[in-house]
C-alpha cells in the first residue's frame, strides 16, 4: 500500500473523530490543537516520519482550498511582518532591494515616536529541479508607532532613526503601533514562462509588542522574549490559472490568551543569531462567508540568515467551514524542505505555499547608532 492511500486512510479516521467531537468556536480562546505538537519537521499530519520531500504537490481546484492557501500565505506573512518589523529598534526585515527611511524622536514623557517606510521588489526561484517557478514579489510598508518602558526615559541614536536602548538597565519595553501594508505576489513556471497565479493583498491593523530581557551579558550578548498580538483587516485579490479573479475580505487576528510568543538571540556585536516563535494561534475569518482558518505556532525556528522560512518545529492548521462553524471542517500542516514550503492537507494532498521572503539585518545597518548601542539593539 503506497504511503499516499496509507495516509489517507489514517487520516481520514482521524479527521472523523475529530469533527464528529467538533469545536466551539464562539469565544477564539477555545479551540485546541487537533494534532500533535513537537519539535520534528512537520510533513503529513499525523505522521511526522513522512518527509516533506516525497510529496508531491498540485494546485487547488476547490474554491475552498484556494481560498485557504492565499489565507495560510497571508496570515503567515502578515504575523512574520509584524513580529519582525516592531521589534524594539523598528527595524526587522526587508526584500532585497529594498528603499525605505526611518525616524525616531524623544517625548517628553520619555517615550519614542518611530516611523519607518519601505518599498521592496525582488524575484526569486521556489521549489526544486523541473517544479521550480519563479515568483516576484513586490511591496509597500508604512510603520508608525510608539515606545515606552515603564520608570525610564529612552533615547534615539544619535542620526535619529532608530531606538538606543541600554539593556544593562533596561528590563522590559512595550510597543504600540500601526501597520500599512500592500503586496503583490506573481508566480510564473520557469522557463516556460507559464502562468500560475497571482496575487495582491492590501492590509491595516493595529498591533502591540510587550518585550522583555530575558538575559543580557556585555560579552556575550542579549536574548529577548516577546508577545505580540496584533489585529487585521485584509483584502485579497487573486487569480490562477484555473479561476478568475477573485476578492477575499478578512479579519485577521492573534486569538485571545494566545499571543505569538517570540524569542530574539543577539551576539555581543548586537548581530541576530536566533529567531524563534515559541507559541501562538492566528485567526483568519472570511467576512462575507465566516470561513475560518486558525494557525498553531510551536517552537517555530525561522532562518536568520535571509530567508525567514520555518526550519524546524510545528505549525498546524484547522479550517472551520461557514455551513457549521463549530466544527472542524478539515486539517493542515506546514511542510517545509530546502527550497519549498508546501500545506498538506489530512488526505495527504499539498499545494505549494509563497511566503514572502526576508533580509533580516544581521550584518549591522550602516547608518548606524552613531554613538553605538548599549547592548542588544539591532544595529
Amino acid at each position: 500500500m503506497s504511503i499516499r492511500i496509507q495516509s489517507a486512510l489514517f487520516m481520514a479516521l482521524l479527521s472523523s473523530c475529530l469533527l464528529g467531537c467538533g469545536v466551539e468556536v464562539g469565544n477564539p480562546s477555545e479551540p485546541t490543537p487537533t494534532q500533535p505538537k513537537g519539535d520534528n519537521q512537520p510533513a503529513i499530519p499525523g505522521l511526522p516520519s513522512v518527509p516533506v520531500e516525497s510529496i508531491d504537490p498540485v494546485e487547488p481546484s476547490e474554491p475552498v482550498k484556494i481560498d485557504v492557501r492565499y489565507l495560510v500565505e497571508s496570515q503567515y506573512d502578515e504575523a512574520i511582518t509584524a513580529a519582525l518589523d516592531f521589534a524594539f529598534d523598528n527595524t526587522g526585515v526587508a526584500l532585497v532591494a529594498g528603499n525605505g527611511t526611518r525616524s525616531c524622536g524623544a517625548q517628553v514623557d520619555g517615550s519614542l515616536i518611530l516611523n519607518h517606510q519601505e518599498t521592496n521588489t525582488a524575484t526569486r526561484t521556489s521549489g526544486q529541479a523541473a517544479d521550480a517557478t519563479r515568483v516576484t514579489e513586490s511591496f509597500s510598508r508604512v510603520f508608525a508607532s510608539r515606545m515606552q518602558s515603564a520608570g525610564k526615559t529612552l533615547a534615539c541614536n544619535t542620526s535619529l532613526t532608530k531606538p538606543n536602548i541600554d539593556w544593562a538597565t533596561t528590563t522590559d519595553v512595550i510597543m504600540d503601533g500601526s501597520l500599512d501594508r500592500t503586496n503583490s505576489r506573481l508566480v510564473v513556471t520557469d522557463p516556460a514562462q507559464q502562468f500560475v497565479r497571482e496575487s495582491s493583498v492590501k492590509s491595516k491593523g493595529g498591533h502591540q509588542s510587550s518585550i522583555k530581557k530575558m538575559k543580557f551579558d556585555q560579552a556575550t550578548g542579549l536574548q529577548l522574549q516577546r508577545s505580540l498580538v496584533f489585529g487585521t483587516d485584509m483584502e485579497i485579490t487573486n487569480r490562477t490559472a484555473m479561476s478568475g479573479a477573485t476578492v477575499l475580505k478578512t479579519r485577521m487576528e492573534t486569538m485571545a490568551d494566545v499571543p505569538l510568543v517570540i524569542e530574539e538571540t543577539y551576539n555581543a556585536e548586537s548581530k541576530l543569531k536566533s529567531l524563534k516563535i515559541n507559541s501562538g494561534a492566528v485567526s483568519s475569518r472570511k467576512l462575507d462567508d465566516g470561513l475560518m482558518v486558525i494557525m498553531r505556532y510551536s517552537n517555530v525556528v525561522l532562518d536568520a540568515q535571509g530567508s525567514c522560512r520555518p526550519t524546524s518545529g510545528t505549525v498546524l492548521g484547522e479550517i472551520y467551514s461557514p455551513e457549521n462553524p463549530t466544527q472542524i471542517r478539515d486539517t493542515f500542516s506546514i511542510g517545509f524542505s530546502e527550497r519549498q514550503n508546501l500545506i498538506v492537507y489530512a488526505d495527504g494532498t499539498a499545494s505549494k505555499l509563497e511566503f514572502e521572503p526576508c533580509r533580516i539585518e544581521t550584518d549591522g545597518d550602516k547608518s548606524g547608532n552613531g554613538d553605538g548601542s548599549k547592548g542588544g539593539g539591532r544595529n
